[in-house]
């Protein structure tokens, strides 16, 4: 791959910019950190002087109080106080003169400076000959004091060994700051001489990466096998079909990993053959057999020499259930169409029948009782033949979905309408669930009614003495479709009688025409939606339709 060197040019010159920056960022920290430390020196001596100040105040007042001691006494001690870390002590009066000093020599001169206000202090700092002195003066007043009712007190401090301190730490920080900037030159260096061999490095762990985010990516399943037929590389899609762990599956031989199928592996492997598109029921671990299409050939590198094997599985239970549902709907299909003929041989002789059995049913009213009750005992079967009639009609005519923008709430509200009266008799509960957000859905909202009506009624058909019905809705965000539920505590169903209930004329009721869930399932087909029934006798059960709006859907309508 071709490495342009407007990429190397561009690396060089954004590092020696960040270098340069970090460099200048590192000078004003440490100016700012050297500034901040002295401003806490200063803060340290500042207090100190305080308190020392406060402490000779008290000495002061003493002093000032008794007409014994006076000034000579304050100036003894004044005198007697400089030592190492204090400098000098003075005590001025109210107009800065000084009454006490420890350089006897200032004693009747006006010191130099602001004065501070009552009770305040005052900082500052100079340079006193060969050493740097940090001073704080506070102003006192006192009630009791012989000499001066206004008094200041100040203290000269000697800064020499925080001068040092400092000194020592800027040359550390300066010298920190100088290895920093040759450690950042040194690494400019050091990427530069090593750029090329990195992005040629990197483009080849991209190639690497993506051709391992194909293998992982693939629909299908992938074992690569090495030259002793050793398991190397196994995808997520052939764990899943084998139920085996990756982690697990490699290092393992092909013998223990397709057993059934060694033979053939080992042919591929050793004698060159390839295996292309060969059909198999492949076993897994937990006794589940999967239907599969198992590819094979042999790897070899530029000179012809055996590297292993790759493995290919595909599978082909969604191909089987295609293929099933389509023989399922040319069957259904064919019925609907034999349905739809004898329909419309039996509706008009119907129709005559029902004429006839009206008539006598109405001339019969003041004559034999008996002979009444035959009549409308015509009528009520012809009916109940027609209604039978007009669902192979309905049943066996194409479907056209005609869509609508529907909110579930109201489609659950009216199907709980419908059927409430009945409930109540039975004493059955009802209890709603709706997900809270659900947006409204393009749907054939007629169509979707006929569904629950005709659930909700087989639920009810089921809880003769009372139960639960349970009606919920969810929004899958993940696939961005609706689930439907719905469960009673009713009878339940046989396991043996599930996978026959959509079967036309399949029915467990005695007056169910086996017609209902038929066309319960040719709506849901119409959909490309799936229905699932899970259902215990006596336990209960619970039907789940899943529809996807914007699926493709077969002869649909907008409205």
């Amino acid at each position: 791959m071709h490495l342009d060197r407007r990429v190397l040019y561009f690396t060089a010159f954004t590092l020696t910019a960040l270098t340069f920056t970090l460099t200048v960022i590192m000078v004003i920290s440490t100016y700012r950190n050297m500034h901040l430390e002295r401003m806490q020196q200063e803060e340290l001596l500042s207090r100190e002087g305080d308190v020392l100040l406060h402490l000779f105040d008290t000495i002061v007042e003493d002093c000032s109080s008794n007409p014994i001691k006076g000034l000579p006494e304050m100036q003894r001690l004044i005198t007697s106080v400089p030592n190492a870390d204090i400098a000098y002590i003075y005590l001025l009066d109210e107009n800065g003169v000084a009454l006490a000093h420890s350089n006897q020599q200032s004693i009747g001169q006006r010191i130099d400076g602001d004065l501070p206000d009552l009770d305040e202090s005052l900082t500052l700092s100079h340079d006193d000959g060969s050493e740097r002195i940090f001073e704080v003066r506070r102003h006192f007043q006192s009630a009791t004091s012989k000499i001066a009712s206004d008094y200041f007190l100040g203290i000269g401090l000697r800064m020499a060994d925080m001068e040092q301190v400092y000194h020592e730490d800027r040359r550390h920080r300066i010298m920190m700051a100088a290895i920093l900037v040759l450690l950042g030159t040194a690494t400019v260096f050091f990427i530069l001489v090593v750029q090329n061999s990195y992005l040629v490095q990197r483009t080849l762990d991209r190639m690497t990466s993506y051709t391992q985010y194909v293998v992982e990516s693939m629909a299908n399943g992938l074992i690569s096998l090495d030259a002793n037929g050793v398991v190397t590389t196994i995808n997520p899609a052939a764990a899943e079909l084998t139920g085996i762990p990756k982690a697990k599956a490699r290092g393992l031989s092909f013998d223990s990993l397709l057993s059934e199928y060694a033979d053939e592996i080992r042919s591929v492997l050793w004698d060159d053959n390839t295996i292309l598109n060969r059909e198999i029921e492949y076993e897994r671990p937990d006794g589940s057999r999967i239907p599969m299409s198992l590819s094979a050939t042999q790897v070899k590198d530029s000179s012809g020499a055996r590297l292993g094997a790759v493995v290919l599985l595909n599978d082909l239970r969604e191909i089987r259930e295609l293929n099933e549902r389509a023989r399922r709907v040319e069957h259904l299909a064919s019925i609907g169409r034999m349905a739809a003929t004898v329909a419309h041989e039996i509706r008009n002789p119907l129709s005559a029948i029902r004429g006839l059995a009206q008539y006598f049913a109405t001339n019969a009213q003041d004559s034999d009782p008996e002979e009444r009750s035959y009549a409308e005992t015509i009528v009520s079967e012809s009916d109940r033949l027609n209604t039978v009639v007009s669902e192979l009609l309905d049943y066996a005519r194409p479907l056209e979905l005609h869509l609508e923008e529907t909110h579930i709430e109201a489609l659950f509200d009216d199907t709980i309408r419908a059927i409430v009266l009945e409930t109540e008799e039975k004493g059955i509960e009802i209890e709603q669930n709706i997900e809270p957000d659900i947006p409204a859905i393009q749907l054939d909202r007629d169509r979707l009614l006929q569904i629950l009506l005709n659930l909700t009624q087989n639920s009810i058909a089921a809880m003769p003495d009372g139960g639960k019905l349970v009606l919920r809705a969810e929004w899958l965000t993940k696939s961005q479709s609706i689930q439907l539920t719905i469960e009673d505590t009713g009878a339940g169903i046989s396991e043996q009688d599930i996978p026959r209930l959509f079967e036309p004329f399949f029915t467990t009721r005695t007056h169910g025409t086996g017609l209902g869930l038929a066309i319960v399932h040719k709506i849901i087909d119409a959909y490309n939606g799936k229905i699932e029934v899970h259902s215990k006798e006596g336990k209960g059960t619970k039907v789940i339709l899943t529809i996807t709006p914007g699926a493709r859907m077969s002869k649909v309508t907008k409205l």
